[in-house]
C-alpha cells in the first residue's frame, strides 16, 4: 500500500487545512485504543522511557503518562561552593564547564533535588549549602526542575525519571572525566526529588555513596515497586526522614510512611511535627510569595460561530511551558476581542506557540466550532512577545485533548497552531482524503512494538521468538508474551579477567574488535555468569565470584547485565531471557567464527531466570562445554517442555544446584524442585537454608554501612545457591554431596559413606565428578553452614564439621543421657574409627564402631571396667585449649554449663578469628596504619605516639573494625584532642553464630590485653592513658582485656552492651566495673546512663544508636548530661532533678571528667536525647503557678528567651486549669539557650468564649539542672480598686514587695492601687516576663515618695485594669502588644 506523507504549509487554504483536520480527528475518536500507542519515549544520553508497568497502569499509577522532554523539564545544576556561598555557578555534563568552576574533586559533592511546585533557587536549599560549609568543603549541588516540578502532580511524578536520569549522567560524567569516586557522592531529595535521587542511584547501580530522603511523597509511588521509587538499593547507604506520613486520604500526609531507606527516622512519630498544626500562614516560613510568578498579556480576537463557554490558552517557549490559564468565560461572539491578564508560574522565556482551547461544557451534536482569527502575548515589560494572524483552526475541547494523546507528529506542534514556520508531518496509508475509509498504520521505531497484531517477532542475528506454544497460551504460561527487541533490553558482556579483575571490559556480539580491544584470551577457558529476576550483571556477586575464579584458575569471566530485561514484571521477564540467551548464543558463535574458539571451552553459570537463559543458549550452541544452573526459577518454568526451560540436553554437562525448591503456593519457593541437570544437589534438603529462618540480622553476612541483608531477608533460600556456588571455589573439598533418594533419607544415615566411584563435590568442581554424565536428573543431598563459612568437611554421620581440619589427630568422645543418676553410670567406647566421607580410615583405635542405622553407638561396659580410650584421644579429659602467646580458654563454669550458658563451646583459634589492630591518629584521620599484636616494631615504624593517651574501639556481633562509624568516632576525637585511636577488627571471628561469637571476644579480650601489656612493658606505656570503647559484644571483648590486665587500665566505656549469655552471669565473664579503673555503660536497647528507654525506629535501631550518641557527645560535651535515678519513670516525673551537689555526668566521651564518677559501682543515670542531628538536650525543671477567676480546659505553654537563642514553645500541662493550681514538669530544649532572660507564658481553650475567661500565672520557676532558679517571678494576688480620681491620686500603704532580706522587712511605699492588681493573659495571648534589674525609674513613675534603699526585687507585678493602660510592674518597661489585657492583646514586659 502506498504511504505518504502529508505536509502543511503557507499553499494550503484554510477550509483545505480544517478538512483534512477534521477528517484525521473524527477518525482517531474511533480508535482510542490505537492513539495510546506510543509506549516509550527515548531520549539522547538518557536513554528510554515507558508508561508500561511498573510505571503505570498500575493500582497507585493507574495513567499512562510519559515524562516530559528533557528540554521542556529544563534541570539545571547549580553549584555552591565554600568559595562561593552566595552565588551559584551554572553547570552542564560538560567536562570543560565542571573544569572551569570552583568545583573540587578531592571534596565530597552533595546534590539536592527540591520537590513538587518548588524551585532549585529557593532559599532552603541555598541555606543548607550554608550550613555544610560551616563543617566541611563540599561541592553542595542544587538541582533546579521547577518547569517540570510546577505542572499537575501526577506529570510531576513522572518528570522526576527525567531528573533522576539528569543527575545520573551528570554523576558518570564525573567518574569518566575526572575519575571521582561515587562513594564522594551524597544526593539529597526532598519529596518528589527522593525519588528522583533514588532514579539516579538505580542508574548508578547503587554505588553512590549515600542518598537521603526527605520525606519522599507518598501518592504515585507508596506501595510501588522499588523500580519505582527510593529503595535502599539504590545507594551503598540510604537513610529516611518522614515528617508526613499520614495517610494522603483522609489526614492530606504528603510523605511516605513506607520504609525506603537503611535507616528510616520518624521523628515525634513521623505524622505531627511540633509547631505544625497552626493555620496555614504560619506554615509559610520561606517562600516568594507563594512562588514568583511570570506576568502575560494575552489579546485575541474570535471566529467562528456565538456560544456560550470558556476561552483558555497555555505558553509554549523556549524555557518551558505554561500550563492553561482560563482568559474569558462567557459569551463567546465572532469577531470579538478579549484581553487577560495572567501570570505563568514557569518562566516560559520567548513566547514560541500558543495552544487556544474553548469549550462550553455541554454536549452538542452540531458542534460548534469557535476560533482565533488573531492572538496577541504581550511580557509584563511591554515587549509583544508574540502575534499570530491569520486565524486558529475551530475546534472544540475534545478534539484537542483526543489530538494531544500523542499522534506521533513528528515536532509535535499542536494542530491550533497555524504558524508557517512549524510544518507537523503524519505519515497515512492512504491519502488523506480517504481517511473515512482507511485505518492509519503505525510507523514503529522498531518492530517489537507491533507485536500485538503478530504471533512471532523477528530480531537481526537472533531470529524469531514466538509466542505460541509452548512458549505462551499453556496452563503453565496462559500469557501470550513476547520478549523485547534486544535494544530495549540493552544486554550487556562485562568481562573480567586475571588482569582487570576490579573494572570491566564491554564486548560486542556484532563486533569482533570489541574483543580485539580486550584481555580476552583465547587459550583459557570463559565463563558466562547470567543474573536472575530484578538483578543486574554489575551487583558485587557476580564479580566476586570472577574474582574467586581468579584465584585459583586463568580464565575469562564475562558477567552478563540485562537489567533493563529484568526489572519489568515477572512474566516480561520471563520472555526477555530468551533474547538474552540467543545474545549469549550469538557472542558465542562470533567467538567460534572469527577466532575459532571452541564451545566446549565454555562454562555459562546462571541464576534463577538466569539458568533458564543459560539452557537457551546452550540449545542454540552444540558442544557447549557446561551449564549450571544456580537455583532456577519455577514460575513459568516447571513443568513445561525441554526448549523452553533448562534441560541436560542443553550442554555436554548440567549441573544444578537448588536452594529454595519448595512449592511457590504456598510456601513463596522461587526455585524449581523439578530435576534438570545430569547432577541436581539440594543442600539441606534444598528447601530451607540455615540461617534464612530467623531474624533479619541472622541475614546480615556482608554488610557494608548498615545492612546489605535486606535482600537476603525476602529472598534469602533463593540467594543462597550463588553464594555457595562462589565459597566452592576456594573450597573444593567443603561441598561432598552424597547420592540418595530424599533428604530424609539422607538425615537418617542411609547413604552414608560414599558409593565406591565416590561423591561429587556441589559447585566449581562438579565437572570432575568421574560419572557425571552417566546418567540424567541424579540427585545428591548434603548440609552446609548457615552463614559465611557454607562449607562441611562430612566425618560422621552425626556431624557436620565447619572447617576442613585435615589428618585427624585426636578424638574427644562423650556421653551424656540428661538424668540425673545416683548410680553414676559409666560408658564408653571399645573402638572409634572416624570416617571422612571418601570412605578412608583416618583414626582407628580398637574395634571399629559401625556407624550403621540401628548399631549400638554407645556400649556399656561392666561396672568397675575402664573405659578404652582411642590412641588418637590425649586430650579426652580436657576441657580448656590453649594458644600462644594467650594462653588457655576453659569451657567450664563460668564460662559454659551454666543457665546463660548451656552450650559447651570453646572459642576459635586467633587465626582464624583473624583479629587486626588499626590505628588512626591525627596525622593519618582517613587512613589506617596495621599493627601487630606480636610484633611491637609495627608501633614503632607507624605514628602511634606515647605522649597521647590511646583509645581502643572494639565492634560488636556481625560488625566489622572498617565500619564507617568507628573511623568517625575517631575523626570526632582528632577535632578535640591528639590521641592514638586503635579501631579492633574481628570480623571474621564476629559473624558466625551468636553462641561462638560469645566465645570469640575472649580471645578478642586477650588480644587487646596482649598489646596493651606489649606497650607497658616494652615501651613503657601507662595503663592510665588507655581507654577502651566497646560495642555490644565488643563491650565484654573490653571487659576481658581489663580484667586481664588486673582492672588497671584508666577507662572502659560500654556501648550497650550485649545481653544474651552474659546478663546475670558471673563478673568473670562479663563487663564489670572492676575491670578498670572508671567504667562507664550507656544502654540504649533495654528498660532498665538510659535515654529514652528505647525507641524503636527500626531493626536494631536502638542498639545502633548508642555509639551515634557516643560520637557527638565528643563534640556536644555539655549536651548529655545524667541525672542520677532509680528508675526512668521517676525521672520523667522530675523526682530526680536537679543534679545533686556533687554534679551531673556526662554521657559519653567526657563522663570520666565527672568528679564522684567512682564513688560507687551500680551508679545508674538517666537522661533523654534528640531523635535525630547531634542527639543533644538540656534539661530544665518548669513550675507554673496559674491565677484567675475561674477554672477553664485548655493547654499551658512556655517558651524560653535566653542569652544564646530562644527556644520553642514547649507543653507544660494540658487539661483542666484551675486558679492556684501549681503544675510542674521537665522539658528538654534541643539547644543551650544560655542564661535565660525572658519567659514566654501562653495559654489556650480551644473554644471560642465570647465572655473572654482571663488566665494568668502567680509564680513561675524555671530551674535549671545545676539547682539554681535560672528565672523566678511571682505575681501579687487579685484585688479591686475604685475609679481613680485626677486628684488626689488613689494611694495605699502597701508592701511593695516581699523582700528577701531582714533589714528590708516590713519597707513600705505608697503606690497607686492599679500597680498592684492581677494581669489577666486571655486564650492565645503571650506574657514574656522579664528579669527585674532595678527600680529607680519605675517608683519615680509611681510617685513613690517613702521608698528609700529598696533592695534589688526578685519578684514583680503584673498590672492592669479594664479600659485602662496597663503599667509595668516594679523594674521592668512596657512593651505594647497592639491592646489590653481584656481579651484583645497581650503585654510584654522586658527588662530596662
Amino acid at each position: 500500500m502506498r504511504r505518504e506523507k502529508i505536509a502543511t504549509n503557507c499553499n494550503l487554504t484554510h477550509l483545505d487545512r480544517e478538512n483534512i483536520y477534521k477528517r484525521i480527528l473524527v477518525k482517531l475518536m474511533s480508535l482510542k485504543h490505537w492513539v495510546i500507542s506510543g509506549k516509550e519515549i527515548c531520549f539522547p544520553r538518557l536513554g528510554c522511557f515507558s508508561d508500561d508497568s511498573p510505571w503505570a497502569g498500575i493500582s497507585e499509577r493507574p495513567l499512562k503518562i510519559l515524562p516530559w522532554d528533557p528540554k521542556d523539564v529544563n534541570t539545571r545544576f547549580l553549584l555552591y561552593t565554600n568559595e562561593n556561598q552566595d552565588n551559584y555557578q551554572e553547570l552542564t555534563a560538560d567536562a570543560s564547564i565542571i573544569s572551569d568552576s570552583n568545583f573540587k574533586t578531592d571534596r565530597k559533592t552533595r546534590f539536592i533535588i527540591h520537590g513538587f511546585i518548588d524551585k532549585g533557587e529557593e532559599s532552603w536549599l541555598s541555606n543548607m549549602c550554608k550550613n555544610m560549609f560551616q563543617v566541611e568543603s563540599v561541592n553542595c549541588i542544587c538541582i533546579d526542575w521547577k518547569s517540570g516540578s510546577r505542572t499537575g502532580y501526577t506529570q510531576a511524578s513522572q518528570n522526576v525519571r527525567i531528573v533522576g536520569a539528569e543527575v545520573a549522567y551528570f554523576i558518570e560524567t564525573l567518574q569518566s572525566s575526572f575519575g571521582y569516586s561515587l562513594s564522594n557522592v551524597h544526593i539529597i531529595g526532598h519529596s518528589l526529588g527522593s525519588h528522583a535521587a533514588g532514579e539516579a542511584g538505580r542508574r548508578t547501580n547503587g554505588t553512590v555513596g549515600r542518598i537521603t530522603g526527605l520525606d519522599p511523597a507518598e501518592p504515585c509511588f507508596e506501595g510501588t515497586p522499588e523500580l519505582v521509587r527510593l529503595d535502599p538499593s539504590d545507594a551503598q547507604f540510604v537513610d529516611v526522614i518522614h515528617t508526613d506520613a499520614g495517610p494522603f486520604i483522609p489526614n492530606l500526609g504528603f510523605g511516605m510512611s513506607q520504609t525506603a531507606g537503611h535507616l528510616d527516622f520518624f521523628p515525634n512519630g513521623g505524622v505531627h511535627m511540633p509547631g505544625c498544626n497552626k493555620n496555614i500562614l504560619s506554615q509559610i516560613v520561606d517562600i516568594d510569595g507563594i512562588w514568583a510568578g511570570w506576568r502575560y498579556k494575552v489579546s485575541f480576537t474570535l471566529s467562528g460561530k456565538k456560544v456560550t463557554g470558556h476561552v483558555m490558552v497555555s505558553l509554549f517557549g523556549n524555557k518551558g511551558n505554561s500550563k492553561q490559564y482560563e482568559v474569558f468565560k462567557g459569551k463567546l461572539s465572532p469577531d470579538s476581542t478579549h484581553s487577560s491578564e495572567f501570570d505563568s508560574d514557569v518562566d516560559v522565556g520567548d513566547v514560541q506557540r500558543v495552544k487556544f482551547i474553548w469549550y462550553n461544557n455541554v454536549i452538542n451534536p452540531t458542534l460548534p466550532k469557535v476560533g482565533a482569527s488573531k492572538i496577541t502575548v504581550e511580557r509584563n515589560d511591554g515587549k509583544l512577545d508574540y502575534s499570530l494572524g491569520g486565524g486558529i483552526m475551530p475546534v472544540t475541547i475534545l478534539n484537542i485533548r483526543i489530538a494531544k494523546a500523542d499522534l506521533r507528529i513528528q515536532n509535535k506542534v499542536p494542530f491550533g497552531d497555524w504558524h508557517c514556520r512549524y510544518q507537523p508531518l503524519v505519515t497515512f496509508s492512504s491519502p488523506p482524503f480517504d481517511l473515512l475509509k482507511h485505518k492509519p498504520k503505525i510507523l514503529y521505531s522498531s518492530s517489537e512494538e507491533s507485536t500485538f497484531l503478530r504471533k512471532e517477532v523477528c530480531y537481526e542475528s537472533l531470529g524469531c521468538f514466538s509466542d505460541s506454544e509452548p512458549w505462551g497460551g499453556t496452563a503453565i504460561r496462559p500469557l501470550k508474551v513476547q520478549p523485547w527487541s534486544p535494544e530495549k533490553i540493552g544486554t550487556r558482556f562485562l568481562l573480567y579477567t586475571n588482569e582487570n579483575p576490579n573494572s570491566f571490559q564491554i564486548l560486542q556480539p556484532s563486533d569482533p574488535s570489541t574483543i580485539e580491544a580486550s584481555n580476552f584470551q583465547t587459550n583459557r577457558k570463559t565463563r558466562f555468569i547470567i543474573h536472575g529476576f530484578i538483578d543486574k550483571g554489575d551487583e558485587s556477586w557476580l564479580v566476586d565470584m570472577c574474582k574467586n575464579m581468579f584465584t585459583v584458575e586463568e580464565v575469562n569471566c564475562i558477567c552478563v547485565d540485562w537489567k533493563k530485561g529484568s526489572q519489568t514484571t515477572y512474566f516480561q521477564a520471563a520472555n526477555n531471557v530468551r533474547v538474552v540467551g540467543a545474545q549469549v548464543a550469538q557472542m558465542l558463535s562470533m567467538l567460534s567464527t572469527n577466532y575459532s574458539y571452541s564451545p566446549s571451552q565454555v562454562h555459562i553459570i546462571g541464576h534463577s531466570l538466569g539458568a533458564h537463559g543459560a539452557g537457551e543458549a546452550g540449545s542454540r550452541t552444540p558442544g557447549l562445554s557446561r551449564i549450571t544452573g544456580l537455583d532456577p526459577v519455577e514460575a513459568s518454568f516447571e513443568g513445561t517442555s525441554n526448549e523452553v526451560r533448562l534441560d541436560p540436553s542443553d550442554a555436554d554437562f548440567v549441573d544444578v544446584i537448588h536452594t529454595d525448591s519448595a512449592p511457590l503456593i504456598p510456601f513463596l519457593g522461587f526455585g524449581t524442585n523439578q530435576l534438570m541437570g545430569h547432577l541436581d544437589f539440594f543442600p539441606n534438603g534444598g528447601e530451607n537454608m540455615p540461617g534464612c529462618k530467623k531474624n533479619i540480622l541472622s541475614q546480615i553476612v556482608d554488610l557494608d554501612g548498615i545492612w546489605e541483608g535486606t535482600r537476603d531477608f525476602v529472598a534469602c533460600n533463593h540467594l543462597r545457591s550463588y553464594k555457595y556456588y562462589s565459597e566452592s571455589i576456594l573450597n573444593p573439598d567443603g561441598f561432598a554431596a552424597y547420592p540418595c533418594a530424599s533428604y530424609k533419607a539422607f538425615e537418617s544415615d542411609k547413604c552414608f559413606p560414599c558409593p565406591d566411584e565416590g561423591c561429587p563435590q556441589m559447585g566449581h568442581y562438579a565437572d570432575k565428578f568421574a560419572n557425571k554424565t552417566s546418567e540424567e536428573q541424579q540427585k545428591f543431598f548434603l548440609n552446609t553452614g548457615e552463614s559465611s563459612k557454607f562449607s562441611r568437611s562430612t566425618h560422621s554421620k552425626e556431624f557436620d564439621v565447619e572447617l576442613d581440619i585435615g589428618t585427624v589427630e585426636k578424638v574427644k568422645f562423650l556421653w551424656n543421657n540428661n538424668v540425673i543418676n545416683p548410680t553414676f553410670p559409666k560408658v564408653g567406647a571399645a573402638r572409634i574409627t572416624v570416617q571422612k566421607g571418601e570412605g578412608r580410615n583416618v583414626c582407628r583405635s580398637g574395634h571399629t564402631l559401625q556407624h550403621r542405622a540401628g548399631s549400638q553407638r554407645r556400649p556399656k561396659l561392666e561396672r568397675g571396667q575402664a573405659p578404652v580410650l582411642s590412641t588418637c584421644l590425649p586430650f579426652l579429659k580436657r576441657k580448656e585449649i590453649c594458644y600462644e602467646p594467650f594462653g588457655c580458654f576453659s569451657n567450664e563454669k563460668p564460662w559454659a554449663g551454666i543457665l546463660q550458658r548451656p552450650l559447651k563451646i570453646l572459642p576459635w583459634a586467633p587465626k582464624d578469628i583473624n583479629t587486626q589492630f588499626l590505628l588512626y591518629t591525627n596525622e593519618n584521620p582517613n587512613n589506617y596504619q596495621l599493627i601487630s599484636v606480636t610484633d611491637l616494631n609495627t608501633i614503632e615504624a607507624s605514628n602511634f605516639h606515647m605522649g597521647r593517651k590511646t583509645r581502643f574501639i572494639i565492634h560488636g556481633f556481625l560488625g566489622k573494625g572498617e565500619e564507617s562509624w568507628l573511623s568517625d568516632m575517631c575523626k570526632d576525637m582528632f577535632k578535640v584532642e591528639q590521641v592514638n585511636c586503635i579501631c579492633v577488627d574481628w570480623k571474621r571471628g564476629a559473624r558466625t553464630g551468636y553462641t561462638q561469637a560469645v566465645q570469640n571476644i575472649r580471645v578478642v579480650g586477650a588480644e587487646v590485653a596482649y598489646l596493651i601489656h606489649g606497650l607497658l612493658t616494652e615501651l613503657g606505656y601507662r595503663l592510665e592513658d588507655v581507654h577502651i570503647i566497646g560495642h555490644s559484644l565488643g563491650a565484654h571483648a573490653a571487659g576481658e582485656a581489663g580484667r586481664r590486665l588486673g582492672g588497671q587500665v584508666g577507662r572502659i566505656s560500654g556501648l550497650d552492651p550485649a545481653q544474651p549469655c552474659f546478663q546475670g552471669a558471673p563478673e568473670q565473664i562479663r563487663l564489670d566495673s572492676s575491670d578498670a579503673l572508671f567504667v562507664d555503660v550507656i544502654h540504649t536497647d533495654t528498660s532498665p546512663f538510659i535515654p529514652n528507654f528505647g525507641t524503636r525506629d527500626f531493626v536494631a535501631c536502638n542498639h545502633l544508636r548508642v555509639y551515634k550518641y557516643y560520637s557527638s557527645s565528643i563534640l556536644n560535651p555539655d549536651g548529655f548530661l545524667g541525672y542520677p535515678c532509680a528508675s526512668y519513670s521517676e525521672f520523667e516525673k522530675n523526682n530526680c532533678f536537679p543534679c545533686p551537689d556533687g554534679g551531673c555526668p556526662k554521657m559519653g566521651h567526657f563522663a570520666d571528667q565527672f568528679q564522684g564518677k567512682t564513688n560507687a559501682v551500680g551508679q545508674t543515670f538517666f537522661l533523654n536525647t534528640g531523635d535525630s542531628g547531634d542527639f543533644t538536650r538540656w534539661r530544665y525543671k518548669v513550675s507554673v503557678t496559674l491565677s484567675g477567676k475561674k477554672k477553664v480546659n485548655g493547654y499551658v505553654r512556655i517558651a524560653l528567651y535566653g542569652s544564646d537563642g530562644n527556644s520553642k514553645q514547649y507543653q507544660i500541662f494540658k487539661g483542666s486549669l484551675k486558679p492556684d493550681a501549681n503544675h510542674v514538669t521537665g522539658i528538654d530544649l534541643d539547644f543551650d539557650i544560655g542564661k535565660i532572660e525572658k519567659v514566654k507564658f501562653l495559654w489556650n481553650n480551644h473554644v471560642i468564649n465570647l465572655f473572654q475567661p482571663k488566665l494568668g500565672a502567680s509564680q513561675i520557676t524555671v530551674q535549671s539542672s545545676d539547682g539554681t532558679d535560672d528565672f523566678g517571678i511571682v505575681e501579687a494576688a487579685p484585688r479591686k480598686c475604685l475609679n481613680l480620681p485626677t486628684s488626689p491620686p488613689c494611694v495605699e500603704e502597701k508592701p511593695l514587695h516581699q523582700a528577701d532580706r531582714a533589714d528590708t522587712e516590713g519597707q513600705k511605699c505608697l503606690l497607686p492601687c492599679q500597680a498592684v492588681a492581677t494581669a489577666k493573659v486571655t486564650p492565645g495571648a503571650g506574657v514574656e516576663l522579664g528579669r527585674p534589674e532595678g527600680l529607680s525609674e519605675v517608683n519615680q513613675a509611681l510617685g513613690a515618695k517613702s521608698c528609700q534603699q529598696l533592695p534589688p526585687p526578685d519578684r514583680f507585678k503584673e498590672a492592669s485594669l479594664p479600659d485602662q493602660e496597663p503599667l509595668p510592674p516594679p523594674g521592668f518597661r512596657t512593651q505594647p502588644t497592639g491592646g489590653q489585657l481584656d481579651g484583645k492583646g497581650g503585654v510584654f514586659w522586658s527588662t530596662p
